[in-house]
């Protein structure tokens, strides 16, 4: 399945419409032939609503995922929100809210125009100038982002419709940027909200997408209901995940989180629960009524983060004995179970799928050295036994089993763990500290006997993971320079790796951008500021009268139907 696809591959810009004809139809076609009878029902006929309720992994913290990145407020900000570029389920950037673009100058310079018909959920007309300024806003906060600020000469409006962007190099990877959903998606919102602070979220959520929000804002605690936009004018081609026609066949979207999520799928209550128990076995449900199944086929790419700037986890030689030692296998075959199907090792620092999957210093990871091999290691390094301080996300489905297991394999090769139990609250509340002690610590690479169980930062490692999508080319991956303020305390901002990557986003020759790919796994391997445990694929489940599910990186809303 995964074989062969790439969202970056130079040579499909060719296949990427040029400026033309914008894409879209008038409101009353669209919506009276696409969207059907339930809602354009005649005078005096009787229309039910069509409500799904959702059941996400967790509530969002906000629904500005520049401001707070995280998977639950991006699917949420995706059904909201559109992007200039979307992606296809086989992670190719197409275009979303541009009817196309003219590239000039070998690449130094892009001119979008704007599809017709795009209006904000208050009435008013999407322009360039909103574009340019929510573009801007992104810059500020996204790596990807940041890297193409880097590059920019200027970004203007230079006509209602129509913004261009001049770059100070030919830089090809523009569309797969401007393509980016994942986390901290470059969403449109209108200008005069898009001043807001990078690291504040916007208090009205205003977008341009098929749903929007009652009374265009959201706080947590609340219900998270997402209304259909009547006025919305999707594109011709086909869907395929956030790529071409976006039809809401729904009414309303409501997101609650029930103390028993498989109870209400099986009462009723819930239509459709995005991530079930990892152990869970896909035939389990015995309820001819629901389905199981794998809408992300990429999956995520889970991953143990190390402090790399103190604790013992700042040595950099004991950060390698724990690269070398942890069994990935053995790891995912205690969350998930053995045969399973639902994970993929041993994973590199590409995802698998990915054309950049590499050998490069694969001999570092995985278990490939004895338990006493790994401890003489350890003792090489000057490890004298001091405690792992390592954070477990209590009630997180997966990362409090995957905690669990990576415990195991550091005890089994001789290191010392005090285990630290967070609940997301808790989590929250300790990153948003810990964040901005961190800011302008210096990074260190010797051992700090002693002080692990009480630095500042209060941990040594934290099981996490990032979308599969983010690990198939160097762009958005979880190594080379962190955005301003750090992707997570402790990060390591490795310029060596930060050059690697800055050579990949501006070379032009397919052969040339593996070869940097393969140098910065080797980088990664040697730095190991963090450990990649395997690749994990979530098991859905639904009420089989709900159809229309996309295959993609996480659940979008349009184009599903319910009686």
């Amino acid at each position: 399945m995964h074989r062969g696809l790439t969202r970056r591959g130079l040579l499909r810009l060719a296949a990427l419409p040029a400026l033309g004809p914008a894409q879209g139809a008038p409101i009353g076609l669209m919506i009276g032939s696409m969207i059907g009878p339930a809602i354009g029902a005649t005078l005096g006929q009787a229309v039910t609503e069509k409500l799904l309720v959702f059941v996400p992994q967790a509530m969002p913290a906000s629904l500005d995922p520049i401001a707070t990145p995280g998977f639950a407020t991006r699917t949420a900000a995706m059904a909201v929100f559109e992007t200039l570029y979307g992606t296809d389920a086989q992670l190719n950037p197409m275009p979303q809210m541009v009817a196309g673009h003219r590239m000039e100058d070998s690449g130094k310079r892009w001119v979008f125009q704007l599809r017709s018909g795009l209006l904000f959920h208050d009435g008013t007309p999407v322009t360039a100038r909103d574009c340019v300024a929510s573009l801007r806003r992104w810059m500020r906060a996204d790596r990807v982002g940041q890297a193409l600020a880097a590059r920019l000469e200027a970004l203007e409006a230079t006509a209602g419709d129509t913004l261009t962007l001049r770059l100070t190099r030919p830089l090809l990877r523009v569309p797969a940027m401007l393509a980016k959903s994942q986390l901290s998606p470059p969403l449109i919102m209108p200008e005069r909200f898009a001043g807001t602070g990078a690291d504040t979220p916007v208090e009205a959520l205003i977008g341009s997408g098929p749903f929007r929000l009652a009374g265009l804002r959201w706080r947590p605690g609340d219900d998270l209901d997402l209304i259909r936009f009547a006025p919305y004018q999707p594109r011709l081609e086909a869907s395929s995940f956030t790529a071409g026609r976006r039809v809401a066949l729904l009414d309303r979207v409501l997101w609650r989180t029930p103390d028993d999520p498989l109870q209400a799928l099986r009462d009723g209550a819930a239509d459709w629960v995005e991530l079930l128990p990892p152990d869970l076995a896909d035939d389990a449900l015995g309820d001819p009524g629901l389905t199981t199944g794998r809408l992300d086929e990429v999956g995520n790419y889970a991953l143990l983060r190390l402090n790399t700037r103190r604790g013992p986890t700042a040595n950099q030689a004991v950060r390698q004995a724990i690269l070398a030692g942890i069994d990935q296998t053995a790891v995912m075959e205690t969350v998930f179970g053995a045969g399973s199907g639902k994970f993929i090792t041993p994973v590199g620092l590409f995802s698998p799928g990915s054309e950049f999957v590499s050998t490069a210093g694969s001999e570092r990871i995985g278990a490939k050295k004895s338990p006493r091999a790994i401890r003489a290691m350890l003792a090489d390094a000057g490890y004298q036994g001091e405690p792992l301080v390592v954070l477990n996300p209590v009630d997180d489905l997966v990362h409090t089993r995957l905690t669990g297991a990576v415990i195991d394999e550091l005890k089994q090769i001789g290191l010392t763990v005090a285990e630290r139990p967070l609940d997301r609250p808790a989590f929250a509340a300790w990153r948003a500290h810990v964040q901005g002690a961190a800011q302008g610590a210096p990074a260190a690479e010797t051992s700090h006997a002693g002080d692990a169980a009480a630095d500042h930062d209060g941990w040594s490692a934290l099981c996490d993971s990032v979308p599969g999508a983010d690990h198939f080319d160097p762009l958005a991956i979880s190594a080379g320079p962190a955005p301003s303020g750090g992707l997570w305390p402790g990060w390591l901002d490795d310029p060596a790796a930060a050059r690697s990557r800055d050579a990949w986003i501006d070379t032009t020759d397919l052969g040339a951008s593996r070869a940097i790919a393969a140098q910065l796994q080797l980088r990664v391997f040697t730095t190991a500021n963090f450990v990649p445990l395997g690749q994990w694929r979530p098991t859905a489940a639904w009420r089989t009268i709900v159809t229309g599910q996309q295959k993609g990186s996480f659940p979008v809303f349009w184009d599903i139907a319910r009686p």
